[in-house]
């Protein structure tokens, strides 16, 4: 386990680094969420500041990267708006405003009362709650105001409304995935080859993590779900190499499966890892490594064509951002449901800079299914019917998690 808490080294990329063509933000982009995923709007806020800052660093910007960010007058309508082709931003919405926020550092404008909706004056794109529209025309500034196009008016409340049906969560309910609807699930059986991971009481981490994972997969696959394994058999993958698998097949889980350790042979007990905010990676910067190493599905995303790499930079950015919020609710199932199954020590979900799940596009956890140091868990992991039983219990945390996704 030692291994996959390794950093990195840390990736420097100031985002006035990024060139960014106004085409591909005012183009056909029109969602950047994939399949039964919602961002945060903390997080569709900062994907709407990406852009802001990269526009103001493209060559048909303002002069240079050094010269001071633009304010709002540069977007300014030259007179009042014709009220028969612009509508008020504020009348447009569909609830009372009860306040607009304005960032001077990025020209966005907030309005809340109801789902929040961030714009920016120059751009078509509109964060609508966890919605992304793409209007006809850009937002243009006049007076303290922003305008929409009269056009935009019904794109505007039905996205509104749309989002809101989506918030709306159904408690109690439990709902079977249809052959349509398959999930995509990349098992990580933890280690393999000359890599064994922990050894104590004649027994190899890396086997019991096979073992365990082969045994999910059996149950997944009876619920309808696809699952691919980054090793199947007794080789060593790299661990960098491991989230990538999953990033290739548009994964919409990712789950490591190990064996912990530790010196005195007392400690036992379930655990529960997903990936914890690293300081020093900031969204675009965890975003470039991602783009460089998978292409996008423009459909999934809502896109006609395959985008730049400094926008496919800036999505995965935030779908990394995103899966993060996403992989605590997912660990919290897993171990709810390996703890109901089995009656272990709970030792809780924890965060952690894991390099294994640092760059997972997807809802990503490592699951530490015991200690083979201690005697008396030693034995359990060894029996192929306690092996089952955990199985049990991580396949059932991925088809709960499936069921409230869907």
């Amino acid at each position: 386990m030692n291994d996959e808490r390794r950093t990195p080294k840390e990736v420097r990329l100031s985002a006035c680094g990024l060139r960014l063509a106004a085409e591909d933000v005012c183009g056909p982009l029109t969602c950047p969420r994939p399949q039964a995923m919602g961002l945060q709007p903390v997080f569709l806020l900062q994907f709407i500041v990406c852009l802001v800052l990269l526009m103001i660093c493209d060559n048909d910007g303002l002069a240079g990267t050094d010269g001071p960010v633009p304010v709002v007058s540069h977007y300014t309508h030259a007179g009042p708006p014709d009220s028969g082709a612009w509508l008020n931003m504020a009348a447009a919405l569909p609830f009372p405003v009860a306040s607009v926020q304005r960032d001077p550092l990025t020209n966005t404008f907030t309005y809340s009362g109801g789902q929040p909706v961030v714009a920016v004056p120059g751009f078509t794109i509109v964060m609508c709650g966890s919605k992304a529209v793409t209007l006809s025309r850009p937002v243009i500034y006049y007076d303290g105001s922003l305008f929409i196009a009269r056009e935009d008016h019904a794109l505007i409340r039905s996205a509104l409304a749309s989002d809101a049906r989506l918030a709306v969560k159904t408690a109690g309910r439990t709902r079977t995935i249809s052959a349509a609807g398959k999930r995509l699930i990349v098992l990580d059986p933890g280690h393999g080859g000359h890599d064994k991971g922990a050894i104590a009481n004649r027994i190899y981490e890396k086997t019991i993590n096979l073992k365990i994972a082969r045994y999910v997969k059996s149950l997944l696959e009876e619920k309808g779900f696809i699952v691919r394994f980054t090793r199947s058999d007794d080789r060593f993958i790299e661990l960098d190499d491991r989230p990538q698998i999953a990033n290739q097949v548009q994964a919409d889980m990712f789950v490591s499966i190990h064996a912990n350790a530790e010196r005195t042979g007392r400690v036992s007990g379930v655990e529960t890892f997903y990936c914890d905010t690293d300081r020093r990676f900031n969204p675009i910067s965890r975003g470039r490594v991602a783009a460089q190493t998978c292409r996008l599905d423009p459909r999934k995303f809502g896109l006609t064509r395959e985008p730049a790499c400094d926008l496919r930079s800036i999505i995965y950015g935030l779908i990394i951002e995103d899966s993060r919020y996403q992989s605590r609710r997912l660990a919290a199932l897993i171990q709810e449901g390996v703890l109901r199954q089995t009656s272990a020590d709970s030792r809780g979900t924890k965060p952690g800079a894991l390099r294994v799940l640092r760059f997972a596009n997807c809802p990503a956890v490592l699951v530490e299914v015991g200690f083979i140091s201690n005697r008396r868990e030693a034995k359990l992991l060894a029996t192929s019917s306690y092996q089952k039983r955990i199985a049990a219990g991580i396949a059932s945390g991925i088809a709960n998690f499936a069921a409230r996704e869907q």
